[in-house]
């Protein structure tokens, strides 16, 4: 079993995390990196909380989405 792990939380399936990006990059970044901060603290509280909601990834989820991402490229830049 893998350590990561997928979490089933309280929100409506329609419920949306978003930002609007401004022209400064460095400020676009800055803003990234707050999003991504903040949803991650929002996983960690919600895991402690709520640990039964917890459900182990396993090999088989990872062998799924491999299959969903073959022949996905991405555009790092």
């Amino acid at each position: 079993m893998i350590a990561m792990a997928k979490l089933k939380t309280r929100f409506p399936r329609k419920a949306l995390l978003g930002y609007r990006k401004s022209g400064n990059n460095q400020s676009s970044q800055i803003s990234e990196n707050k999003m991504l901060r903040m949803f991650l603290d929002f996983l960690v509280e919600d895991a402690f909380k709520n640990p039964s909601s917890l459900t182990p990834y396993t090999e088989e989820m990872a062998k799924e989405m491999d299959e969903l991402l073959k022949g996905v490229e991405i555009d790092w830049d």
